[in-house]
């Protein structure tokens, strides 16, 4: 068994897989011929309790090491990414909750050819891992004819655009930021993130509508881009979909899937540009505001005090109401560069809990944080010029 739970989750996993609904999911189009995707959706849902430790470890190190046996397993014949869904739970204690099994397919020749013989394979080395029971035969239900889901328009939330600040706020703002905060390179980049996003938008000079719940990857990078795109590496783990979604069907076979697309991927290095920024996170559409969460493992910062961190966000607030309409600011704070816990429950569209701290702005706090930023550019440019003649 390749997730090191106690013994009962060897039971209720089972019986999560022998009552599951196995569907069909278009996640994405480039090769629809040699792909599958698949996911069990469990109706009885196991649940753990979340060890800040090791809990995160064992779902991931699972996914790698049952995602190995498989491969191996079939011999060349398909390659596969498989894994468990889940999110967090707050009831009391921290709880994952298991919503499902993912299994991503790529065969080696004619799906047409291979299907039934590689899910044939794929139960039986599931069920060697103690994932289905012995009784349990489910190959039956990967071959059930499944409906295409629907995808989301982006005219389905539209907001009023921000009214403009006082022309000459904006120039010093910008340039207290350049001037006073230091940017931070990424903390690390893998073998497999060397492309731009595919979603890429530079939202200081770009307008966009979100739908309700929509989710996006942003950073503040330092040559003064706010740029904003689509993750997708969590497909198994939290259900996301917005790369794919915000990109044409017909144009995903020009996209390098295997690429990884993150937030390194909003930082492409050009000459004069070196990959480093000032903030980053996740933001999404919620009811009535928008929910900016400081979550990056590239870009983490808890260095900011709280004067420079004010001035960020309210640039970035400015830049945020500009590109997605007037409406309330909500930053909220990632705990550190390894919060699995709290970003399933932003990708899942739960309530970020309340132990992350958070900090609201409107076009008011805006302006005001702004003129604050002047006053004390032209009180340190009045004392730097009594000093020069002293």
């Amino acid at each position: 068994m390749p997730y090191l739970f106690n013994g009962n989750f060897f039971t209720d996993i089972q019986h999560a897989f022998a009552s599951a609904i196995i569907q069909s999911d278009l996640f994405e189009h480039s090769d629809p011929e040699k792909r599958d995707y698949f996911i069990f959706q469990f109706r009885n849902k196991p649940t753990v309790i979340f060890d800040e430790e090791n809990t995160i470890n064992i779902i991931l190190n699972g996914d790698k090491q049952l995602t190995n046996y498989c491969n191996l397993g079939l011999a060349g014949l398909a390659k596969v990414d498989l894994g468990l869904r889940w999110s967090g739970l707050l009831q009391g204690d921290k709880k994952i909750i298991f919503l499902g099994f993912c299994i991503k397919i790529i065969y080696s020749d004619d799906k047409v050819k291979l299907q039934s013989r590689i899910i044939q394979m794929l139960c039986d080395l599931l069920r060697n891992q103690r994932l289905i029971h012995d009784a349990h035969d489910l190959h039956p239900q990967f071959l059930l004819p499944i409906l295409p889901k629907p995808r989301n328009h982006h005219s389905f939330f539209k907001l009023p655009l921000s009214p403009g600040l006082c022309p000459t706020l904006l120039p010093l703002v910008k340039d207290y930021i350049q001037t006073y905060i230091s940017p931070v390179p990424p903390a690390y980049v893998r073998d497999n993130e060397v492309g731009i996003n595919p979603a890429y938008q530079d939202i200081t000079v770009s307008r966009d509508n979100l739908f309700f719940n929509e989710k996006k990857i942003w950073l503040f990078r330092s040559d003064m881009i706010v740029a904003v795109g689509n993750k997708n590496a969590y497909w198994i783990s939290f259900s996301e979909n917005g790369l794919a979604d915000v990109i044409d069907s017909k144009l995903h076979r020009y996209i390098n899937w295997k690429d990884r697309y993150g937030h390194p991927s909003l930082a492409v290095e050009y000459p004069g540009y070196q990959s480093s920024a000032f903030y980053g996170g996740l933001l999404a559409q919620r009811h009535g505001y928008l929910e900016i969460f400081t979550s990056s493992g590239r870009y983490f910062r808890n260095d900011l005090n709280e004067k420079t961190k004010q001035i960020v966000e309210a640039y970035l607030a400015y830049v945020f109401q500009n590109a997605y309409g007037r409406q309330p600011i909500v930053f909220v704070d990632s705990l550190n560069n390894e919060d699995y816990f709290e970003c399933s429950l932003f990708y899942n569209g739960h309530s970020l809990p309340e132990y992350c701290s958070r900090r609201k702005y409107d076009a008011e706090d805006i302006e005001r944080i702004f003129t604050d930023v002047s006053t004390t550019i032209s009180h340190k440019q009045l004392t730097d010029v009594s000093e020069a003649h002293v």
